[in-house]
């Protein structure tokens, strides 16, 4: 009987599943993906060279939307042709600069600019079903390009500016305070104090300017005195006074009318931006203002009408004294709207198009200091763009069960482990690992794709797996405990543009991947192990290599190929020619 503990000797049984140190299991070259050159538009060459490399799943992509514009559409059928013809698997990976979910952009955020990124996204995603008509190619898209500051330790908040749409800081930082000394400021209270006094300062400057118009009209009715009101009329005209002081008067009351309408103009802008960030109880509240200011200005009476201006601007102070409107908003907070709004509509858009073979819309995690980087809120945007699909697909029609069905299906996460390496710069080394298997498991439910890279924690440098300091088997088994298949993309761009070799091999031997499609020995670290460092094709291995064969004589590496050696005959065996 075969002893097959020695199939391959000092190799393990090809019938028992085994664990490598560095991943959870067994992984087919099948599961695994490998990324193309994302600064390059030649992306049918970039497939080409991963295919002769034997790699199943490729990611192609471009960092540069204008990069990828480039690439004709009838490249991305060809790269489908060549997928069919070689057995190859496409995912796509959707640029990166100035596609912002949200629609930040480079002057801030309006309402066009996040138009204009559903626009550039929704082209993406459109142009992607031609890579894979018949199926459900996965598509990648940054949850976000927006700080967020280091929202879990609590030493950062970077929130937005709804007035004018720019992005503050709010650090907890060392402060010397007269009466309490040298004290540390907390994020959350420097905003919300912030916010505070964006209110006083805005409602005491138009106090203040309602007080002068209230002091010059007070002043126009001393001086004109029973002229006053022919005046404000307009049956007077100040040539039409002869007193020097009721002329003073006149001049008095032009004064207190325009410094009236500036804080009428200024008024409007504030009322308007309370009423808008402001709660449900403020609104009732301001609504009572609103009334007054109505009565305002349908009195004739300037002197009258500042009154009423003064009680209600009082009022107006004392309400959002008691509760701020939120003017200044976390970043996570704004846009989780405005992404969720983005990516609900491009991914119903794609459903109404193409149904059952519609692309997935996968959200990635960025580096731990950006919006969306952590499990807990790429998960919330991820179930808030499903909620956004499901109520424009129940506009359109579609059954409500049917929408939620479909939403699970084309919304979910890309679950980046080289990005979320990140968090090593401000934990502890323990305490970082804890956090990292934490955050996968709480984001496990949601992960359609997978992108994996070593690094060490402090520089997103894409190695290979097992060449930097990341747990990769901790946390792909949290990922896999719930059930995740998907593909796993090999992004180890800054190996292959520092050293210009491919790290495949490396990447199959850390990832324990079998030589052979069976899911069995020997995997590719069993072949690094038997044959030695240069690898599984290196000739007779570093204890026999075969430059010595040739070198000295010996063996059969000389011999002609017909004869099973590896040198070809200079002419005919037998024709009178000696062999060389």
């Amino acid at each position: 009987m075969s002893n097959y503990e020695n199939f391959y000797s000092g190799s393990k049984s090809p019938f028992k599943v085994d664990y490598s140190e560095t991943f959870p299991s067994y992984n087919s070259i099948a599961r695994l993906g490998i990324t193309t050159n994302p600064m390059v538009a030649n992306q049918i060459e970039e497939v080409n060279k991963l295919m002769n490399q034997g790699m199943k799943t490729i990611e192609m992509g471009t960092i540069d939307p204008k990069v990828f514009e480039t690439i004709p559409q009838e490249h991305l059928r060809e790269i489908n042709r060549l997928s069919k013809l070689t057995g190859e698997e496409i995912t796509l990976h959707a640029p990166i600069q100035g596609m912002d979910p949200s629609g930040f952009g480079e002057y801030g955020w309006s309402p066009s600019t996040r138009e204009e990124a559903e626009r550039r996204l929704k082209e993406v995603v459109m142009r992607s079903h031609d890579l894979n008509p018949e199926g459900n190619i996965p598509v990648t898209v940054h949850a976000s390009s927006l700080p967020a500051g280091d929202t879990r330790k609590g030493e950062m908040i970077v929130a937005v500016n709804q007035n004018d749409w720019q992005l503050s800081a709010f650090r907890r930082e060392e402060k010397y305070i007269p009466g309490k000394g040298k004290v540390w400021t907390n994020p959350e209270k420097e905003m919300e104090k912030n916010n505070k006094q964006y209110w006083i300062d805005s409602v005491s400057d138009l106090i203040y300017y309602q007080n002068h118009a209230h002091a010059q009209l007070n002043e126009a009715v001393m001086e004109l005195h029973e002229d006053y009101k022919p005046v404000i009329k307009g049956d007077m005209k100040r040539e039409d006074l002869i007193d020097e002081r009721e002329k003073l008067g006149y001049d008095a009351l032009e004064f207190g009318r325009s410094y009236q309408e500036r804080v009428d103009d200024h008024f409007k802008k504030i009322y308007h931006q309370a009423y808008k960030y402001g709660d449900e109880e403020t609104r009732k509240k301001l609504g009572k203002i609103n009334e007054e200011w109505k009565a305002a200005g349908e009195t004739k009476d300037p002197l009258q009408k500042s009154d009423i201006l003064k009680n209600s601007l009082n009022e107006f102070r004392r309400i959002i004294s008691e509760k701020p409107p939120e003017i200044f908003k976390p970043v996570e907070e704004f846009a989780i709207k405005e992404a969720s709004q983005t990516i609900g509509n491009v991914a119903f858009d794609a459903y109404d198009k193409f149904k059952d073979t519609a692309p997935i819309i996968s959200l990635e995690n960025f580096l731990p200091n950006m919006a969306f980087s952590s499990a807990e809120q790429l998960g919330r945007l991820v179930r808030e763009s499903r909620n956004k699909f499901v109520e424009k697909a129940v506009s359109e029609g579609v059954s409500k069960s049917e929408a939620g069905k479909q939403a699970q299906k084309l919304i979910g996460a890309t679950w980046d482990i080289g990005h979320l390496n990140m968090l090593r710069k401000g934990y502890p080394e323990e305490e970082a690992e804890k956090i990292m298997i934490e955050e996968t498991r709480k984001i496990a439910p949601y992960v359609k794709h997978a992108h994996i890279s070593d690094n060490f924690g402090h520089a997103d440098t894409h190695l290979p797996p097992g060449m930097g300091n990341l747990p990769i088997k901790k946390l792909m088994e949290e990922l896999e405990k719930k059930g995740f298949s998907g593909k796993q993309i090999l992004e180890m761009g800054g190996y292959i543009n520092e050293f210009k070799v491919s790290p495949v091999p490396y990447a199959l031997e850390n990832m324990n991947s079998p030589l052979y499609t069976m899911q069995a020995s020997p995997t590719w670290k069993d072949a690094r192990a038997l044959y030695g460092s240069q690898g599984y094709f290196s000739g007779y291995g570093a204890t026999l290599p075969e430059q010595h064969y040739s070198m000295y004589g010996g063996g059969f590496s000389t011999l002609p190929t017909e004869l099973g050696g590896q040198t070809a005959a200079a002419g005919r065996r037998f024709g009178g020619t000696p062999m060389e």
